[in-house]
């Protein structure tokens, strides 16, 4: 009586994939003996290139549309649920630049209200909060803590002054930039919107960690100091980035 194929065709695959696993595993144990062989390993590599590797955390304020938030048999149980929610997403980046440029994925931070990046090592872990508004909400602001009542372009509040502000952690402060303001005055300067939004994100972190303009030696001094960072993130030269700042 001739014996069923199926049983011996599965053991004889069953035989093979533990002869093939069997040598990948004396393959990956393998010791390069030679120069060359060590030049065509990856660790060298992967070790030099992993500091740069960061998780970027970004957070958003998205509106939430169930349709179960105006049911009234659904709030009898769960009450009023918040129409806006906070959304977080992470993603990675790469540091590409000396200055600290990062390179990450557009869909990570779009929209994003908050970012935060996390090195490696966790040195220089700091965070900032950043907030886009219109000319209201930001002259609003305005008004309450300056006493100057009309918009402006940028507002920046720092974490680090005052009695409290050694304790702050790694919370830099919040950064608050209008918009219709920044189109307007990209406009007048002949320049594009993300290259003023660059710029004022750039003023208001200097002024989260100390910078002023209050005397014109300061003043000229931050927009040298501005025009670095924003050539940095643009990928131009300083002179030119410094030129357009001071149209």
């Amino acid at each position: 009586m001739p014996q069923p194929r199926i049983p011996i065709v599965f053991a004889a695959a069953i035989s093979l994939l533990l002869l093939g696993s069997r040598d990948s595993r004396t393959q990956e144990r393998q010791v390069p003996n030679s120069v060359h062989q060590l030049e065509l390993s990856f660790a060298p590599i992967v070790k030099r290139v992993a500091p740069a590797v960061v998780n970027v955390y970004a957070a958003r304020v998205v509106e939430n549309n169930n349709p179960f938030l105006t049911d009234p048999f659904f709030r009898q149980f769960f009450g009023t649920v918040p129409r806006e929610q906070v959304e977080r997403s992470l993603g990675s980046g790469v540091i590409v630049d000396p200055a600290g440029l990062v390179v990450t994925n557009y869909h990570v931070i779009s929209g994003a209200s908050q970012v935060k990046v996390a090195l490696a090592d966790k040195r220089d872990d700091y965070e900032v909060a950043l907030r886009i508004c219109d000319d209201a909400v930001i002259h609003e602001l305005n008004r309450e803590w300056r006493a100057k009542d009309k918009p402006t372009d940028v507002l920046a509040f720092s974490q680090l002054e005052g009695a409290l502000g050694a304790g702050a952690g790694p919370l830099l402060g919040d950064v608050i930039v209008s918009i219709p303001t920044a189109q307007r005055q990209a406009r007048v300067r002949r320049a594009d919107l993300t290259s003023e939004l660059t710029t004022l994100l750039a003023h208001g972190l200097l002024h989260l960690v100390g910078w002023d303009h209050d005397t014109a030696a300061k003043d000229r001094q931050m927009r040298r100091e501005t025009a670095r960072l924003c050539a940095y993130a643009d990928g131009v030269s300083v002179r030119a980035r410094r030129k357009e700042i001071t149209k």
